[in-house]
């Protein structure tokens, strides 16, 4: 285990590396700008942001060496679907006018004569991790996406609103106006403000997850415009597999546990497969919902400082957005001051060696000052959401996740393999019975024996595999804060750092992958349903790799393998219903024909 920690380390913090540039610095950037007198350029800076943003996203959508940089019609040798239909569903746009964020790109089998057939496609829909202020949908087919398609799948990747950028739309007279500040309700239903208040026009009670309204309204949209144009795509909404990583978790159980609720008919989940999962939110600036996973899983009496290191202790439990480059470039105040110097006063630096994980998830909460706070706990609290909404009606739904973190660093906390056991967990909770899981996660510090998997699988991957790759890791959680940190606070990694405005460096090639050796990971597993045992199929595929999770969607979707098995198990139910029903008949006519004959 520690052999494969140091190999995660040196895997992961290269990558960090490319995107922050962190320069050996002592003082934060407003320490500095206060001693020079020198204001930032906010002009300047955004646009510096906008274009790192911009390498930024070329290099998580490099993932694959095999892709052309076109990235509207990319030219793949042996490619399914060579051209990706960009669809744009919402009004949004960002300053330049780009319109991937309010897009999704619909991903279709070019091999398949679609006028053979009458059927509709199941859906993949697919959401992009990056921490909510990063990150872009799919533009070019990958090899995961070529998995989906030869399975028998349609695949809509969805780009939607970052929390750090403010979007302009234009309105009937062609005015362009600052997107529109965004309601919540008590149970959970966005609607745009209709009085003239803006995003800008929000205040920030913790951290920038509470942005995360644009986000899940774009997947509203999303959602809508699909539904509109099944038919003009031969989409089946009734059979959706929602598929994602790390952020992307976000809108996938809002549309399945939430908005869901109040469209029952309209369209239908039927599974989640999900890696690098997140149960709940925030997973940075972490609150009591969140934390309190850690704290009833491990024990309230374990340190923090067995789950968070110093490094990561301003981001996980204070807010990295103060001070940040992100925080300082964006058009929003994404900051609460008062708050992070409170936590980071109370829980980092030398407090965080005597702190517990029962004081943290105490102190920690989520003031509910009105109905819209209570919305917002809707909007972040999937292991509430689950036990009261089944989607699939009285079919069964279907949870696939594999999470293998289980260090200390702001990444492998925000991707902790805990929460993959509290999906197992939760899942079997509500009125509703429970949904079927699968999940697997890795042994992590102070795990009681209660809490082992039904069995335990040693396999062998490379790292980037289940890992997080190495675009999405560093996106995934934001840089470490450069606010001056309080009086009082001290300890390593709490040093003040910037990133600081710095030119925009191009995406590097994607690494060679293929050649990483092999490590051996240990996983527990769970499951409600033997599906690995019952398919010649799964029985074949490696745990937690890619290849299984497209297995997974399949199973949830009835297609591929368990179609065959859908089938045999039909044709055996309605060979009993015939077998009764002739048996029936002729057990009356004898009763019948012994009535004639007394008479």
């Amino acid at each position: 285990m520690q052999l494969f920690a140091i190999l995660v380390t040196l895997h992961v913090l290269p990558s960090m590396a490319l995107f922050l540039q962190l320069p050996p610095k002592t003082q934060s950037l407003v320490e500095q700008q206060r001693g020079q007198q020198v204001k930032l350029n906010p002009d300047l800076a955004r646009e510096q942001w906008l274009q790192k943003k911009h390498d930024m996203r070329l290099h998580m959508l490099a993932d694959e060496p095999a892709e052309k940089e076109d990235m509207q019609g990319p030219v793949v040798e042996g490619c399914l679907s060579c051209h990706a239909l960009q669809v744009v569903y919402g009004k949004y746009k960002a300053v330049d006018g780009d319109q991937t964020d309010n897009s999704y790109y619909l991903f279709k089998d070019a091999t398949v004569n679609e006028t053979d057939t009458d059927s509709l496609l199941p859906i993949v829909v697919h959401f992009h991790s990056g921490g909510f202020w990063s990150g872009a949908p799919w533009q070019a087919e990958t090899s995961e996406i070529k998995a989906y398609l030869r399975s028998g799948f349609a695949v809509v990747s969805v780009g939607y609103r970052l929390a750090a950028q403010k979007y302009f739309y234009e309105d009937k007279e062609g005015n362009e106006n600052t997107e529109e500040l965004i309601h919540v309700s008590k149970d959970g239903k966005l609607v745009l403000d209709k009085t003239g208040e803006t995003m800008e026009d929000y205040k920030v009670q913790v951290g920038d997850q509470e942005f995360i309204t644009k986000y899940l309204y774009d997947a509203t949209q999303m959602m809508e415009n699909l539904v509109r144009n099944a038919e003009k795509y031969r989409l089946d909404v009734h059979r959706i597999v929602f598929v994602g990583e790390s952020a992307g978790g976000a809108a996938i159980q809002y549309l399945t546990w939430v908005y869901h609720q109040w469209n029952v008919g309209h369209y239908t989940p039927r599974g989640i497969v999900y890696q690098n999962a997140q149960l709940n939110y925030p997973v940075n600036n972490m609150l009591s919902e969140t934390l309190d996973l850690f704290s009833e899983t491990m024990g309230p009496q374990v340190k923090l400082a067995d789950v968070v290191s110093q490094e990561a202790c301003p981001t996980i439990i204070g807010n990295p957005m103060c001070g940040s480059e992100i925080g300082n470039t964006s058009d929003y105040d994404l900051c609460n001051e008062e708050w992070n110097a409170r936590s980071l006063r109370e829980f980092c630096g030398e407090a965080l060696k005597s702190a517990t994980l029962g004081q943290v998830t105490a102190r920690q909460v989520w003031a509910k000052k009105d109905d819209e706070g209570k919305g917002m706990e809707k909007l972040w609290y999937a292991s509430e959401n689950m036990q009261k909404h089944m989607p699939s009606g009285e079919d069964p739904f279907y949870i696939y996740v594999a999470n293998s973190m289980n260090g200390t660093s702001a990444v492998d906390v925000a991707h902790h393999s805990l929460f993959a056991l509290n999906f197992a967990k939760y899942a079997e909770m509500g009125k509703h019975g429970g949904h079927q899981y699968t999940v697997y996660y890795t042994d992590f510090a102070h795990m009681s024996e209660e809490d082992r998997g039904t069995q335990r699988l040693t396999v062998l991957r490379a790292p980037h595999d289940l890992h997080m790759s190495p675009a999405a890791a560093a996106s995934s959680v934001a840089p470490s804060p450069s606010a001056i940190i309080p009086p009082g606070i001290s300890g390593p990694g709490l040093a003040a750092r910037s990133p600081g405005p710095a030119p925009a460096r191009a995406p590097s090639p994607a690494p060679a992958f293929e050649t990483a050796p092999p490590v051996p990971t240990v996983f527990n597993y769970l499951s409600t349903h033997g599906w690995r045992e019952d398919v010649a199929e799964a029985r074949e595929v490696e745990a937690g790799t890619m290849e299984e999770r497209v297995l997974y969607a399949c199973l949830a979707a009835g297609i591929g393998p368990f179609a065959s098995a859908n089938n045999t198990m039909n044709k055996t139910e309605e060979s009993a219903a015939v077998g009764s029903s002739i048996g029936f008949s002729l057990a009356l006519a004898a009763f019948l024909a012994l009535l004639s004959n007394s008479h």
